[in-house]
């Protein structure tokens, strides 16, 4: 009975561990707008206790991306943000990569 529950125990481990190490991050575009000008951001929040970001590439490097002045902090814990200003502002983002210590996490949108 004890190895039975040891089993279970491990398993559940396993599929709990395994829902997380789907992202490491979620990605949320946006504008920020200012006047007439708008320029795209993108937000990506941590989804694990602890990820460094080594850089966002949109659209498969046709779109440049820094670090936002406000957030330049890019190791993050869970549910800390780091934004990304998007150039030229006339990008339209439809694909971002971001590249991690944790492994590469695409997203696309649709």
């Amino acid at each position: 009975m004890q190895i039975l529950k040891l089993i279970l125990a491990t398993v559940v481990l396993a599929l709990s561990t395994s829902a997380y190490a789907d992202s490491a991050v979620s990605v949320n575009t946006y504008y920020l707008t200012s006047g007439s000008i708008s320029v795209p951001m993108i937000s990506v929040e941590a989804e694990v206790n602890r990820v460094k970001i080594e850089s966002v590439e949109v659209n498969r490097g046709n779109c440049e991306t820094r670090v936002a002045p406000s957030t330049r902090k890019t190791d993050l814990v869970y549910g800390e943000e780091a934004r990304f200003n998007v150039f030229p502002a006339s990008c339209n983002i439809k694909e971002i990569v971001v590249n991690t210590d944790l492994g590469n996490f695409g997203f696309k949108k649709n």
